[in-house]
């Protein structure tokens, strides 16, 4: 959602990459090294346009087969490319990991949700009168954060904090904040009516068996279940959402599973 491409994604581009795959990575809009007004303003919808527009890019590289593109994300990178997959036919294959099919409805209570698009709206005033954006902080410890280390510690371990803390120090441009509006924005994306539309693309969905955000453990099955054929799940053990990619003894294998299912539908 809102990490920066070097601390997360590269380790898993540069292994596509040295098993003869064409590789590219990006920061979303407004996220680390990429522009958007106002930075840190996630909009899944934009994001998801976004992905049409690499797809036509990669088609344009003389390496590129542009029969076999395929799409990869994580959270909810994973829910904009299930979304692209839906309407897009140059798209081959999905490889989801821990996708949200809805990543902020049905599990807040009235008060809360209502109390929180309040403060949407006086932000959106407030913009009007020339004011920066209201911003939350995305992960750390206060209540305030999307991410609040202290609800989730004991069902996740230090590192993704730790990842943040990297990428505060060593990203040019990186905030570890977000902006209100993107719970806007969040609150009115919802993909699951497209996920029938996907078939026959083959998705190749990766779950945490402990992930500690409900609406991805839940929603995860739930996009399962609604995709239509070819497809195939795959739920990691004593795994979280944010340390699923970890590098460690264990990402070869979780690696490996994902090279074999892109082996399967596009050959060597």
């Amino acid at each position: 959602m809102n990490f920066p491409k070097s601390e997360l994604y590269n380790d898993v581009a540069e292994w596509f990459q040295r098993e003869g795959f064409t590789a590219m990575v990006y920061d979303p809009r407004g996220v680390g090294a990429s522009d958007g007004s106002p930075p840190n303003e996630i909009n899944p919808a934009k994001q998801t346009e976004d992905i049409h527009d690499a797809v036509t890019f990669l088609k344009s590289l003389p390496a590129v087969d542009p029969k076999r593109i395929a799409v990869w994300g994580y959270s909810l990178g994973a829910a904009e490319c299930l979304a692209a997959a839906a309407v897009d036919q140059r798209i081959k294959l999905v490889v989801a990991i821990c996708p949200s099919g809805n990543p902020w409805g049905g599990h807040e209570r009235n008060d809360e949700r209502n109390r929180v698009l309040a403060r949407v709206m006086r932000d959106r005033e407030s913009r009007l009168r020339g004011n920066s954006p209201f911003e939350l902080p995305f992960m750390g410890e206060s209540e305030a954060s999307i991410f609040n280390i202290r609800v989730l510690r004991g069902r996740m371990s230090e590192q993704p904090y730790e990842a943040v803390r990297t990428g505060l120090a060593s990203v040019d441009g990186y905030r570890n904040v977000i902006t209100v509006q993107t719970l806007l924005h969040m609150a009115s994306w919802n993909i699951m009516e497209l996920m029938p539309m996907i078939s026959p693309t083959p998705v190749f969905l990766i779950l945490a068996d402990e992930d500690e955000i409900r609406r991805v453990r839940e929603g995860g099955r739930e996009i399962y279940e609604a995709l239509g054929e070819p497809k195939q799940l795959h739920v990691e053990p004593d795994r979280g959402h944010l340390d699923i990619l970890t590098n460690d003894e264990r990402f070869p294998a979780i690696m490996k599973r994902q090279v074999d299912y892109l082996m399967k539908y596009f050959g060597e």
